[in-house]
């Protein structure tokens, strides 16, 4: 199967209310902040990282999001309908950042 890239970054997918989804792929350090010390960071963004390539996968199974916040597929998928952009973004909405940070505490 040819794969295409679908977009280069995935912020450009909207989120549930129609916004851009403010990703830089997948780095936690703003939402941390000043207590960023107090959490494995790398360990904290490697899990927001697979959190946010389940969700394209639930929505998509056939796209790839890449470290590089690529999604890539198929050469002949369609472009998401207004109802997958929909369901991806509350997904997206949805991962529970502070419970990732949680469990990266040093």
């Amino acid at each position: 199967m040819t794969e295409h890239i679908i977009t280069s970054n995935v912020s450009s997918l909207p989120s549930s209310d129609g916004h851009l989804t403010e990703l830089d792929p997948f780095d936690l350090t703003d939402c941390a902040g000043d207590f960023a010390g107090d959490f494995d960071m790398d360990a904290a963004n490697g899990d927001y990282y697979e959190s946010c390539c389940e969700a394209l996968a639930a929505v998509r199974p056939e796209w790839s999001l890449l470290k590089n916040a690529e999604v890539v597929g198929p050469v002949d998928s369609p472009d998401l309908s207004e109802d997958e952009r929909e369901t991806l973004g509350e997904l997206f909405d949805t991962i529970d950042v502070t419970a990732i940070l949680q469990r990266h505490t040093i």
